[in-house]
């Protein structure tokens, strides 16, 4: 059976990755369960992981990384193990916020942007959108544009294990339907309302699990608030209460299992909506920049009365 591990994952939000610790006085974070042990598999294998927020800078992503740790016993040696893995490439931070790099033209000065695989035809049809907080959830602009940002070398065609493999293609961008989202039920545990949503009044956990659906993503649930907590049962792959441990529970997400076919899914997904209805990324995308744009321009003529 030939096995197709992720060409990238991507954990959509900081609480997909960090918690705040207890008597949070001096904001400092733990990070979760598996976090580190699934970025160790990603950096083994070459599959690119990026950590995209929608509400936080890059920077200040950086400074709340390097200061989280695995445990919260005031152990200062695993301070910073998050960063270590951004400092190697092996995790990418990227944010809404900011202006998100594309990698087109350094694969253009390299030559390696001439793939003709039927995969990099597909992916081509994907522009990279620029929308800044236009682009964010449901909206899938922002999350195809982090897949934009970060090069990949393609494995060749085989099992995992590297078994019966052909000759890689040349570098390119990872492909949606060999991505994988990570998305946190601790989204919507908070004050913070995602206004951007233009009154959207579904959970931001929900309208992340749209986003990538429709961008034609893999979607795990993390069901950090408990059992029968997912917000988004009918818009997730997975539904899962942690990425596990090693030492203490039984069953863990692996790159193999959430591989095609893994241990969650068969094949790979279509871009998708809410209903389950394959659709065009780009018509979706013009969609929501028009309807996003006319409701600034009708916020700003109100402010101006």
């Amino acid at each position: 059976c030939n096995i197709d591990l992720p060409e990238c994952v991507i954990f959509y939000g900081l609480d997909t990755m960090v918690v705040p610790m207890t008597n949070n006085n001096n904001n400092n974070y733990k990070i979760k369960k598996g976090v580190t042990r699934l970025l160790k598999e990603c950096q083994e294998v070459d599959t690119a992981a990026i950590l995209l927020s929608e509400r936080l800078h890059v920077e200040d992503l950086k400074i709340i990384l390097a200061n989280a740790r695995n445990e919260d016993d005031g152990d200062d040696d695993d301070v910073g193990a998050l960063m270590n893995y951004v400092n190697c490439g092996a995790l990418h931070l990227r944010s809404s916020l900011d202006q998100i790099p594309s990698n087109k033209n350094q694969m253009l000065e390299q030559g390696e942007d001439d793939n003709n695989s039927e995969d990099e035809e597909e992916f081509n049809s994907y522009q990279f959108y620029s929308q800044g907080k236009i682009g964010i959830s449901p909206n899938p602009a922002s999350v195809i544009d982090s897949l934009n940002s970060v090069t990949i070398q393609p494995r060749g065609f085989g099992g995992s294990s590297g078994f019966g493999t052909q000759k890689q293609d040349p570098k390119r961008s990872p492909i949606p339907k060999h991505t994988v989202a990570f998305i946190s039920g601790l989204s919507d545990d908070t004050n913070d309302k995602n206004k951007e949503n233009d009154g959207n009044t579904a959970t931001i956990s929900r309208n992340r699990c749209s986003a990538c659906r429709l961008a034609g993503m893999r979607v795990v649930y993390i069901e950090d608030l408990g059992l029968g907590s997912c917000t988004a049962e009918d818009l997730s792959d997975a539904i899962v209460e942690t990425l596990g441990d090693e030492k203490t529970d039984w069953d863990i997400v692996t790159l193999d299992g959430i591989s095609t076919p893994g241990s969650y899914w068969l094949n790979p997904p279509n871009p998708r909506d809410d209903d389950g209805n394959r659709v065009n990324v780009e018509e979706v995308v013009e969609l929501f920049r028009k309807e996003r744009e006319t409701t600034v321009k009708d916020a700003n003529k109100k402010r101006r009365k």
